[in-house]
């Protein structure tokens, strides 16, 4: 069979086209990592849901410390993603990096010269299709340091939370101020990253 030049043309020019003919470049390897792809400005503060995010809204803030507890950890590179009100990592267009893994409520900061750091986000619900406890992913990168995770954040009034995690670090308590927003306080250490 014979194909007339313009047809062939159109031909390839269609498959080559198709979503699935073109490649993505592969996931990092690393599934909870986010520090390579923080923006070179940060203030103290991030914000991971704007306001016309659905849920309720959540201010959790502390400090980060030194292994001895007593010594603020300035220049702390901090990323934080989490799901929506939904229990999903929401997609909001064409997503690259981990954000293909961690969807649009994520975020970095860098602490501040006393170590403080304030996320605004909203309250995280659970996966729909999974039995754990709604949480908010965090990574610390200290200065001249490597990338390590931390205990996820979670919620002491959650009925899904194992005794593990209520033994652990990450359990914050909530509290609703005078404008209704949730506002839990969370101290770390960098001893506690993981990697």
């Amino acid at each position: 069979m014979r194909l007339h030049l313009p047809f062939a043309l159109l031909l390839v020019a269609t498959v080559a086209c198709r979503p699935e003919a073109q490649s993505r470049p592969p996931l990092p390897a690393c599934e909870w990592c986010g520090a390579t792809e923080a923006p070179p400005s940060l203030e103290s503060s991030m914000r991971l849901a704007g306001s016309a995010e659905p849920g309720e809204r959540l201010v959790v803030s502390g400090r980060i410390f030194e292994a001895d507890g007593r010594t603020p950890a300035a220049g702390v590179l901090v990323y934080a993603y989490q799901t929506d009100a939904t229990g999903a990592y929401a997609m909001r267009g064409d997503q690259t990096g981990n954000a293909r893994r961690h969807g649009a409520l994520r975020g970095w900061l860098r602490t501040a010269a006393d170590g403080r750091y304030r996320i605004e986000t909203i309250r995280p619900a659970p996966y729909p299709e999974r039995n754990a406890a709604a949480h908010i992913h965090v990574t610390l990168t200290p200065v001249g340091g490597a990338e390590g995770w931390i205990e996820s954040i979670v919620f002491a009034d959650d009925p899904l939370l194992t005794a593990e995690e209520r033994a652990g670090r990450g359990v914050v308590q909530l509290r609703r101020d005078d404008s209704g927003v949730l506002r839990a306080s969370r101290d770390i250490l960098l001893s506690e990253a993981r990697r």
